[in-house]
C-alpha cells in the first residue's frame, strides 16, 4: 500500500493556495489517517480543473503510477 498525493495550483489568484501549504496538509492527512508518509506527490500547476484527471499532464503520470491498494 502506497499514498500518493495530488496538488494542484491554481492560476487564479482568489483561490491560490501556497505549494508549501498544500504539501504540508497532505502530510499531515497521511500521518493522521494513515501512520505513514506520502511516497510521492504530483503537482499540477496551471491548467484548469475542468478538465478530468486523466486529461491533466501530472494526472495522467498519477494515475499511470497508482497500484491496486495505493492511497490517493
Amino acid at each position: 500500500m502506497g499514498i500518493v498525493g495530488y496538488v494542484f495550483l491554481a492560476v487564479e489568484q482568489d483561490h491560490l493556495m501556497p505549494l508549501g501549504d498544500q504539501q504540508e496538509q497532505l502530510a499531515d492527512f497521511a500521518k493522521e489517517h494513515f501512520q505513514q508518509e506520502i511516497d510521492v506527490v504530483f503537482t499540477e500547476e496551471g491548467g484548469t480543473l475542468k478538465k478530468p484527471l486523466r486529461e491533466r499532464f501530472e494526472g495522467r503520470k498519477l494515475l499511470e503510477y497508482v497500484q491496486q491498494g495505493d492511497y490517493i
